[in-house]
C-alpha cells in the first residue's frame, strides 16, 4: 500500500537519517521521498520534491535549520516544516518558530509522538515537546512580569480573536478551540488567518510567538505545566 504522505528528512547525522528511514519504512503513513545532509540541501530538495512535510534538524553545517526554514517558507509559504533536534535553547526555539516552522520536537519524543507531531503540523496545529512549550511560555511570563505595563497595543484584536489566542497558548488544537468556543474548525482557521494578517505572520506557530512577544495573550491564564 502506498504511504499517505511524502516526507523529506534533513539531518547532518547519517545514523539519525538511517534511523528515521527504517522507522518510516515500517509504517504506512509516511514515505521518505528524499534525504538531505544540511539546510542548503534541504532547500534544494524541498523545491524539487515539495513533500507534504519536512522533518529537519536544527544545528547543521553549511546552513542551519532556522536559515533553511526561513528560505523555504519565503519560496513556499505553505510549507509544513517540523524541527526535530536534541537541543532546546529558547532563543533557537523562538528563531525556528518565527522563521515559519510549524512545530519543534525533541529527538526523545519517541516514534508515536513523532508521527502524532507530523499529523498535528499537517493539520495546522502546533506540535511542541512539553518541555519546549513550558520553557517558551515561562520565559514570556517572566519577560511580561519584568517590564512596565505596556501602552495600548498597536495591533487591535477583537474579543473573539483574543479568546482564540488564549486557547491557542494553552496548546489546544483547532478542533479543541472550536469545541470550547462552540464554533466550527473552519471558523477557528478563519479567525487565525485574520489574526495572522494583523500581526504580519502566516503560520499558526508564528501567530502565537508574535502574540506572546506583543503581550496580546493573557499570560496568567496559560498553564506552565502542560
Amino acid at each position: 500500500m502506498k504511504a499517505s504522505h511524502s516526507l523529506l528528512i534533513v539531518d547532518d547525522d547519517v545514523l539519525v537519517r538511517s534511523t528515521y528511514r527504517r522507522f518510516f519504512a515500517a509504517q504506512e503513513e509516511f514515505e521518505v521521498c528524499a534525504e538531505g545532509r544540511d539546510g542548503s540541501e534541504g532547500v534544494d530538495l524541498y523545491d524539487r520534491h515539495q513533500p507534504d512535510v519536512l522533518l529537519m534538524d536544527l544545528q547543521m553545517p553549511v546552513m542551519d535549520g532556522v536559515a533553511a526554514t526561513r528560505e523555504i517558507i519565503a519560496q513556499h509559504p505553505g510549507a509544513c516544516i517540523v524541527i526535530m533536534t536534541s537541543f532546546d535553547p529558547l532563543d533557537q526555539v523562538l528563531a525556528a518558530l518565527s522563521a515559519g516552522a510549524a512545530g519543534y520536537l525533541l529527538k526523545d519524543v519517541g516514534g508515536p509522538g513523532l508521527v502524532s507531531g507530523l499529523h498535528q503540523a499537517m493539520a495546522g496545529d502546533m506540535p511542541l515537546s512539553p518541555s519546549v512549550r513550558k520553557d517558551m511560555v515561562a520565559a514570556m511570563v517572566d519577560r511580561h512580569a519584568a517590564r512596565p505595563a505596556p501602552k495600548e497595543a498597536a495591533v487591535q484584536l477583537k474579543s473573539r480573536e483574543l479568546e482564540v489566542l488564549g486557547l491557542l497558548a494553552r496548546g489546544m488544537s483547532n478542533q479543541e478551540i472550536g469545541a470550547a468556543m462552540y464554533v466550527s474548525d473552519s471558523s477557528v482557521k478563519q479567525t487565525l488567518l485574520a489574526i495572522g494578517r494583523k500581526l504580519g505572520v502566516r503560520s499558526r506557530t508564528s501567530i502565537l510567538v508574535k502574540a506572546l512577544q506583543l503581550g496580546l495573550v493573557d499570560l496568567e491564564s496559560v498553564p506552565l505545566d502542560a
